[in-house]
């Protein structure tokens, strides 16, 4: 059964994230890795959720699938788009890695997608400065 989804463009607006932390992979529910726009989740501060709240009030709120959940937001990553930059704000290449990493990130909502029974806000990320690699996790035994 296909799900018809409406989308309206509104002003583009830029949240600037800080010392966020990649959550997962980028990628894509049932995909193979291949994809070229992917999901993206970043932990981020109290501060930079209440700004994508803020956002969300043009949502439904009867209607609102959260970009943030559990202290994260998730965005779209066009990957052959997205500017990455290292720390010294030279271009760099994706990380073999994105998992773990420190970044700041732009962060750009497009417009709002709608269904019959869900509304949210369309983000995209649009550059993103690595900060620090990710760090293989240590056994803890």
């Amino acid at each position: 059964m296909a799900r018809n989804v409406n989308f309206e463009k509104l002003a583009v607006q830029r949240v600037q994230v800080w010392g966020a932390t990649v959550e997962y992979e980028p990628s894509v529910f049932g995909g193979d890795g291949t994809e070229p726009r992917r999901n993206i989740v970043l932990a981020i501060s109290k501060e930079e959720q209440a700004a994508f709240q803020l956002l969300e009030q043009v949502v439904d709120p009867k209607k609102l699938n959260s970009c943030i959940k559990d202290n994260t937001v998730k965005a779209k990553m066009t990957m052959e788009s997205v500017s990455v930059w290292n720390a010294a704000k030279d271009p760099l290449a994706h990380p073999q890695q994105w998992k773990g990493c420190c970044v700041n990130a732009v962060i750009q909502m497009r417009g709002m997608w709608s269904s019959k029974t869900q509304s949210g806000l369309s983000l995209e990320l649009t550059d993103i400065q690595v900060l620090d690699k990710a760090v293989a996790p240590q056994c803890p035994f």
